[in-house]
């Protein structure tokens, strides 16, 4: 009986990470758009970077609302 209670808890809670991680949000989404363009651009330039990034995720939110 215990073994059959432990082994739905832990089916359970693998399906809950898989359709956590299957279905990112649209700001997930936004963000990572942003980090990778901003990666591109710049490369190993961090400031410019960051700076690149805030700008983006101000226009993203901007073009959104």
């Amino acid at each position: 009986m215990l073994k059959k209670v432990f082994l739905a808890s832990a089916v359970s809670l693998l399906l809950a990470g898989v359709t956590l991680t299957a279905a990112p949000s649209e700001s997930l989404a936004s963000k990572s758009h942003c980090f990778k363009a901003a990666k591109d651009k710049y490369g190993l330039k961090l400031l410019k970077r960051h700076s690149y990034r805030k700008a983006c995720k101000k226009a993203w939110k901007a073009a959104n609302k």
